[in-house]
């Protein structure tokens, strides 16, 4: 019969006490500035617009309709999520998946390359949308 052995660890409260996390002091400098977020999006949400607008009913079922936004790479963490956002949309999300973009700036040193990032599925009303726009 094989030895059962119960090892004892010295010192185990230690291991059941809370340690809290380290102190880190991240970037607050935005990528881009209100003004740039604004103008490269208008263009981007009116073309979306026009699109959705441009489906028949059959296509979207009570008036929903299902649009994709893509992440920057430097805000793909958890709480980065755009909850506010959505909620002033009407909208929710309905899934997702990974894709590689190019962006134009990030809060890295050196020129940007093609990174990893997060494209969020949405589904609204159209004219909810439309409206947001």
């Amino acid at each position: 019969m094989a030895e059962k052995r119960n090892y004892i660890i010295g010192k185990a409260e230690l291991l059941s006490s809370l340690t809290p996390p380290p102190k880190i002091s991240p970037n607050t400098d935005p990528i881009y500035t209100f003004k740039e977020v604004m103008d490269r999006l208008k263009p981007q949400f009116k073309y979306t617009i026009s699109q959705l607008n441009k489906l028949d009913d059959e296509t979207c079922p009570n008036d929903y309709a299902v649009a994709a936004i893509t992440l920057h790479p430097s805000y793909i963490a958890k709480g980065h999520f755009p909850r506010t956002l959505f909620k002033e949309m009407a909208v929710r999300s309905i899934g997702s998946k990974g894709v590689d973009i190019l962006p134009d700036r990030w809060t890295r040193k050196g020129e940007p390359v093609k990174s990893p990032t997060t494209k969020i599925f949405v589904a609204g009303k159209r004219d909810r949308l439309t409206a947001f726009s």
